[in-house]
């Protein structure tokens, strides 16, 4: 006759693929289920008042850095017209000494 420890020891093969047969869908599909990820509004961009832009972090609200410096003596001047009409205009400087 069999010991109970040999007993056990012969139904704990048998006991362990049942046990793991439970850890599978019963489909032949055997693909992991699909986590869908957590919905995350955006932050909207940062909208600054003119002359300002916002920074490089997003952030705050700077003045921008100049594309071009003047020389001593020299001026620089940035015209933008809201039509693109620049035809026909002309800059007139004077100096008083």
């Amino acid at each position: 006759m069999r010991s109970i420890k040999s007993t056990i020891s012969y139904l704990s093969i048998p006991a362990s693929l049942l046990l793991l047969s439970g850890c599978f869908n019963n489909s032949d599909d055997n693909t992991p289920p699909t986590v869908t990820p957590p919905v995350t509004t955006p932050t909207p961009p940062l909208e600054c008042d003119s002359p300002r832009v916002p920074d490089d972090a997003g952030a705050t609200c700077v003045l921008p850095t100049p594309s071009v410096t003047p020389n001593e003596n020299e001026a620089i001047l940035f015209y933008n017209r809201a039509d693109a009409n620049y035809d026909g205009w002309v800059l007139h400087l004077w100096n008083n000494d």
